[in-house]
């Protein structure tokens, strides 16, 4: 009966408490505790703190980087990881840096991101809006792309327009019209848009030699 009394009265000590002296009747029961590690059926979707990890580096996944997303999506099929040792994690939840390329624009000299990419396989080009227009182009440039971009000598100017009676020249930068006014003051302005091959190549000598009044480009006679 003593046996079974001090049975009874026998229970886990806490590896804290006071060590005490068994009787020799005591009898002694182990139990031993099951292991969360070694019966772990839970899944990470059930266990807040495996959960809270893997939503944390979902937010840091750019809209980009689909493939890491779907990485950790799947992690919350799984089984709970979060008391497992650090070398025993899911490599997907190491947060690396993004490699990010960098690129310069010849036509504006600034440097850009031209492309990120991630360690799983996802990567994003970016474009360069350039802030330099078109018509901002440097005069070299267009004339291998521009048949009509061809400019006169200045001594072809001077010859077509001594053999024309021509006074002066004017190019109207809001038209694109060529202006020439005669010798003969009887003869009115002409104002051309529809130019032959000579009459564009002497209007891209002037807009490129002509003195500048206003919105127009001007030659003369003492030019």
């Amino acid at each position: 009966m003593k046996s079974i009394t001090n049975l009874l009265r026998l229970r886990m000590e806490d590896s804290k408490s006071p060590k005490r002296v068994f009787e020799k009747d005591d009898v002694i029961v182990l139990v031993r505790k099951e292991e969360d590690d070694d019966n772990n059926d839970k899944k990470a979707k059930d266990c807040p703190t495996c959960l809270e990890r893997i939503n944390g580096e979902i937010s840091k996944c750019e809209d980009w980087e689909s493939k890491r997303k779907n990485q950790l999506e799947e992690l919350k099929k799984g089984v709970c990881f979060h008391k497992k040792e650090d070398g025993d994690s899911p490599t997907i939840l190491v947060h690396k840096e993004k490699t990010t390329r960098k690129g310069k624009c010849s036509k504006c000299q600034k440097e850009y991101v031209s492309s990120k990419s991630n360690d799983v396989g996802d990567q994003k080009t970016f474009p360069h809006n350039c802030s330099q227009k078109p018509n901002q182009q440097d005069d070299e440039g267009n004339d291998n792309d521009n048949p009509n971009s061809k400019i006169a000598e200045k001594s072809t100017v001077r010859k077509y327009c001594k053999g024309n009676g021509i006074s002066g020249l004017e190019y109207d930068e809001e038209t694109g019209k060529l202006i020439i006014t005669y010798k003969n003051n009887k003869k009115p302005k002409s104002e051309l848009d529809n130019l032959t091959e000579e009459l564009q190549e002497i209007k891209n000598y002037l807009k490129k030699e002509g003195r500048s009044k206003g919105k127009r480009r001007l030659l003369t006679e003492s030019d």
